[in-house]
Parts: structure tokens; sequence; C-alpha cells
């Protein structure tokens, strides 16, 4: 169905389909020829971000200005390709942002899940495991197994040591991914005994103040998503995926108990997505994003980008996160 829905509208705007193939050639160019980090952003640079500029047409409609961005999405995409902060390593690494939360004082606002942590492959196949629980890839996002025993997580041995040994979403060119030591997070499950999650609470900060929050939801195991507001309204608008069909309410003192905490873990960055979860009587920590969706994350409404851009004062050399890479033509639009 989607493949049918990209033709459709490929033939209504040859532009865009000229554009999605074009994206297809280079995106075929890049998995055979790139294979590392650095290769991949010297690519970039010598062709004026062409794989870049190529996926956001096709996933959001125009080319980002990477001279001058001015909605989210320009300015998440410009973080993620320029960006050399060394907060970064640490706090989107899922074994040393635990300790950045302690370093910080945030123990006292949020409850870390229950784990333990290993540097090869071999340590994490040797940890006791006789309940349920989530193996992940400290470095990468989507890179998570559910076991509940030893030899349960031994069938998946080869899967983590390919994770281990292969370089990380090449062409998303995730630095700071790319920038720290590599190692396994083993948490305990939170999930209910039929499985299913506690709600996944991502709120989306600018200096320290939410703009929105996000919740996903599963139907026939397809993600959907709603957004609220700072005071818990729904949004008409919705970001990445459709709206689920489903009557929920937001439950308004949870959210706001919720909310003073994100607040508070954001305040020290000029943009942040602080996740959090909602379990037992506690709000645990879920993790700190940069670059939710790697700057491609469309949002049904186009003015919403623009104005969540307008909020974010990007870059913010007072803030953490925007320390930029000094010899770049594309980084000089901002007075240092």
């Amino acid at each position: 169905m989607k493949v049918v829905s990209r033709i459709y509208t490929a033939l209504l705007n040859p532009y865009l389909g000229y554009s999605m193939l074009k994206y297809k050639l280079v995106s075929a160019y890049v998995n055979k020829n790139i294979n590392n980090y650095q290769d991949m952003f010297d690519f970039e640079l010598k062709s004026g971000f062409l794989y870049t500029r190529l996926r956001s047409q096709v996933t959001l409609g125009y080319e980002p200005n990477l001279f001058n961005p001015k909605t989210l999405n320009e300015k998440l995409i410009h973080r993620r390709l320029f960006s050399r902060d060394p907060i970064w390593p640490i706090v989107t690494c899922k074994i040393e942002v635990r300790k950045w939360l302690g370093e910080q004082s945030y123990l006292g606002l949020v409850d870390l899940i229950n784990a333990n942590v290993a540097y090869s492959v071999e340590e994490v196949l040797s940890l006791p495991i006789d309940r349920p629980v989530v193996v992940k890839a400290a470095w990468a996002s989507g890179m998570n197994l559910f076991v509940s025993s030893n030899e349960e997580l031994q069938q998946y041995k080869d899967i983590l040591q390919e994770w281990y040994d292969s370089p990380y979403a090449v062409g998303r060119l995730i630095w700071a991914a790319n920038s720290m030591k590599r190692g396994f997070i083993v948490e305990d499950s939170i999930a209910s005994k039929d499985g299913e999650m506690p709600l996944d609470y991502k709120f989306f900060c600018f200096d320290g103040k939410a703009a929105f929050m996000q919740i996903t939801f599963y139907e026939s195991n397809k993600p959907k998503i709603m957004c609220f507001s700072r005071e818990g309204k729904e949004e008409k608008w919705t970001y990445v995926y459709p709206k689920p069909n489903l009557d929920f309410k937001l439950d308004l003192i949870k959210f706001n108990l919720l909310l003073e905490k994100a607040e508070k873990i954001a305040e020290k960055f000029s943009f942040i997505r602080v996740d959090l979860y909602f379990h037992n009587g506690k709000v645990y920590f879920g993790e700190l994003t940069q670059t939710p969706t790697s700057g491609f994350g469309l949002f049904t409404d186009p003015e919403v980008a623009l104005e969540l851009g307008e909020k974010w004062n990007y870059p913010n050399i007072e803030k953490l996160g925007d320390k930029l890479l000094d010899n770049s033509e594309y980084c000089g639009f901002y007075e240092k």
C-alpha cells in the first residue's frame, strides 16, 4: 500500500518523483560504497549534502536550508550534521547518561530501571539472567532484544556480535554514536505480565520548557502518535505517524508530575527530548534524544515545524549541545 501511495504521489508531482528516484540511486551508492562515519561525512560535504537534501525532499517535501535553518526539522538536521558538543556522546549513551544524571543530582527526580552493563558480547552473554530483561546496544537506537534467560540470549549471539562489529547507521551521520565506547545495557523489563509496556512520555523541550509531549501507541503492531500541549490538551496535528483510533484521556495529575521532572532535566539544553515512564507509582528515566527522527519527522501541519523552530534559539553557545564545527561554511549564520 505504501509503495502504491508513493507511485501515485510521484505521478501527481513529477519533481518529487524525480527526487525519489535520485534518492534511491544515491542511497544504493552509499550502501554499497561507504561504510563508516567519516567517509560518509566527507561524501556529503563534497556533494553539498546531496543525500541529506534528497532525503529531506522525499520525507519533508522540501530541501533543508543548512546555511540558515529556520524550521525545527532544519535545525535538528543541522545539529545532527554539525554539532560536535562533547556532551552528546555522554547523554545519548544509554550507559553514560546514568552517570551524568547522578552527577547533575537528577536521580532525586527520577528513578533508574535496574540494569547491568557489559562492554563485549562475551561479557553480556555471561550475565546472569533469570527474569524478563531488555538487552540494548548502548550506542544505538532500535537495537533491543527481549529475553528471559541466558539460554534464550545465547540464541542471539551472532546478532549481538554483528551489532557490535558493524558501522552504525552510516547514512544517518550521528556523530555521537560513533564517538562513544560500545557497550550493552541489560535492563529489567517493566512490562506487565501480558507484555504491555507503560506509556513512554516524550517531552520536546526548548530552554527547559516543554513545547509538546508525544505518546506512541500501537494498533495491529503499527505505531500511531498523539501529541499534547504543555497544558495537556490534545493537539489537532500529529508527528511522524497518524493518530490512533482510540479514546484516550491524558491523566493530568500524572502528566504534570512528569512535565516538571522533564523540564528540570532539560534546563541546561537549548533543545532536548526527555523520555520518561510512570510505573508502579514511580517516574523512571527513559532516554535523552538530541535529534529525534534524525530531523526527518514530518508534522501534519507544516506551520507547526516553523513555529517550533522559532521557539528554538539555535545555536545557543551558553547551553549544552550547540558547540558546532568551527571551520564549516554551514556554521557561519550566527554570531559566536
